[in-house]
């Protein structure tokens, strides 16, 4: 969930994409468009935000479909996953803390308690699949946590955590590609909320946004459905002729 790194990691397929097709002789396409699930939904919009501010030849964005994407991330989905409505909740903090910790150079103690704080780096090593890590770590995700850091986090008071969910937040920026945010309403793992109120601020800041509820589906529910109904947008964006 580190915006940059997503951006940056998008810019850089893009790269060797055209790398590829210069190589083969063939067209680059005239249209672009942007779609990604889950995290993949923040990583779209953290995208486009450097595609659209950094302005690098050739890639301009056309349109982008984010699906059941999280992208307020200290307001809605940190309290979110904290709930524990998920079965993966525990999972997901721990994987964003343990990174978030690494990258800015923040001691995981500060944030998680143990045994925790010593084992969550070691089920994140790239050995341990998905249900493994989830079955180590606590069904409620509050108790992986120091009380004294959620503490923190939920009064005014400085908390590190918080603080770098606000600069990863995808919000206060203005996008000139329209977007369609896309979300089930029986999701569990990200709210329904983050797609709502992010077409609001968005649209207030002019851009073309809307969001797409996909009906009453959970999170992976949601992929076919949405993917489907993005398809045919793009569909109806792409300029008669183009190269696809």
């Amino acid at each position: 969930m580190h915006a940059d790194s997503e951006a940056d990691a998008v810019v850089d397929l893009l790269r060797a994409a055209q790398t590829v097709v210069a190589a083969n002789r063939m067209a680059w396409p005239d249209a672009l468009f942007l779609t990604g699930f889950s995290q993949g939904g923040h990583a779209t919009l953290a995208a486009q935000r450097l595609l659209e501010t950094a302005q690098i030849d050739g890639l301009t964005v056309t349109a982008a479909a984010p699906i059941a994407g999280p992208f307020d991330l200290a307001a809605i989905s940190f309290p979110f996953a904290l709930e524990g409505g998920s079965t993966a909740s525990s999972l997901y903090l721990a994987y964003m803390v343990d990174a978030y910790a690494n990258i800015y150079g923040e001691a995981l103690d500060s944030a998680l308690r143990a045994p925790y704080a010593a084992k969550v780096p070691e089920l994140f090593d790239g050995q341990h699949d998905g249900d493994t890590i989830a079955a180590a770590l606590p069904r409620q995700p509050r108790e992986m946590f120091r009380e004294e850091f959620l503490q923190t986090y939920e009064s005014d008071a400085p908390n590190w955590l918080r603080e770098r969910l606000i600069d990863n937040s995808l919000y206060e920026w203005a996008p000139r590609a329209p977007i369609r945010l896309y979300y089930g309403s029986l999701d569990v793992d990200v709210s329904p909320r983050e797609a709502e109120v992010e077409t609001r601020r968005l649209h207030e800041r002019g851009g073309r946004v809307s969001s797409v509820d996909v009906g009453a589906v959970d999170h992976d529910g949601s992929v076919l459905p949405a993917a489907q109904k993005a398809l045919a947008w793009f569909d109806e964006l792409t300029p008669q002729g183009a190269v696809r």
